[in-house]
């Protein structure tokens, strides 16, 4: 149990491949098969980075500790010391950096835009809609974190720890979130990739996400310290929200578009099934029928007009990944 998170580490970041929706030209169907994609190339790498650092020496014992597990093929390999090796991994390291700047810049420029955070956090530049004030924001928060790590090492210590349980919170809501959509919006369709385990993949996921987070906050041998950085962050923000963001909130215009298609399905589809019950609830008749028929045939052209109104407003909506 100590050591899940750290196998969770190998698939974090998968989810951000969604905010690219707005990036690409079939969002629908190329997201979806990126996803698959890359959870199978993590899958089948994480398998071989385990094999080939667990029969190196020392073995498995101290794998868990290991900052750079690689080094000890790079030591061997080349018989370099250990601060040298190091230097070996930097690259997918700054690969990875890179990867999650687009991630927070993505997101802290979707949430300014709503009003969440302060508008100049959505600035973008001209040519290619770069979203500079978020990125550059992220980017301070970071070093600024980087700087606290290295004059007080207790921080950086519990960092990742805190920051894994962040994302654990996160998979247990996507989770919940995605058994929500199925359960009240069957009808709408938001990729043309249907997973083949369904809710029950969903829960077997979420049951996943809940043991790694007791594995953060049980297991680590240091008095919960992730739990009680996370409850502070979320009161925090929550203070934040309610005392700055609450009163500015507003819909972007993709979310506006977004939430017309969820509650416009969602209303036909109620209207068609109050529609049959309070026809199968009347004695059929000649005038009862007739009636009946044209009720019938007006609702389900609304839920028709509904569901193309729905396909296409999703077709020509970007997704900013909140």
């Amino acid at each position: 149990m100590k050591a899940l998170p750290l196998a969770g580490w190998f698939f974090v970041g998968v989810e951000a491949l969604s905010l690219s929706s707005d990036q690409v030209d079939q969002p629908k169907k190329i997201v979806p098969i990126a996803q698959v994609s890359c959870v199978l190339t993590l899958f089948a790498i994480s398998l071989f980075v385990y094999f080939v650092t667990a029969s190196l020496p020392p073995g498995l014992a101290s794998l868990p500790t290991e900052l750079v597990p690689f080094n000890r093929g790079f030591t061997l390999m080349f018989n370099i010391p250990h601060h040298v090796a190091t230097i070996l991994s930097l690259p997918a390291t700054y690969a990875t950096a890179f990867g999650f700047m687009w991630c927070y810049g993505k997101l802290i420029a979707a949430m300014a835009m709503s009003r969440l955070l302060p508008k100049f956090l959505s600035k973008t530049t001209k040519e290619h809609e770069s979203p500079y004030g978020a990125l550059i924001a992220g980017s301070a928060v970071s070093y600024g974190l980087c700087i606290v790590s290295y004059f007080v090492p207790a921080v950086g210590k519990n960092l990742f720890r805190i920051c894994i349980l962040s994302a654990f919170m996160s998979y247990t809501g996507q989770c919940i979130g995605y058994i929500s959509l199925k359960r009240n919006y069957k009808n709408i369709k938001s990729s043309e990739f249907q997973s083949p385990f369904g809710v029950a993949g969903a829960v077997y996921s979420m049951t996943i996400w809940i043991l790694a987070t007791i594995a953060v906050v049980a297991f680590q041998d240091n008095d919960g310290v992730e739990i009680i950085a996370f409850g502070v962050t979320v009161t925090l923000l929550t203070l934040f929200y309610f005392g700055y963001s609450r009163t500015r909130q507003t819909f972007s215009a993709a979310e506006n578009r977004v939430m017309l298609v969820a509650h416009v399905t969602k209303f036909n589809v109620k209207k068609v099934a109050a529609g049959r019950h309070k026809r199968g609830a009347k004695k059929p008749s000649s005038n009862s029928k007739r009636t009946g028929g044209t009720d019938t045939s007006h609702t389900e052209n609304n839920g028709k007009w509904g569901v193309i109104t729905s396909k296409f407003a999703v077709n020509s909506t970007p997704s900013h990944g909140k």
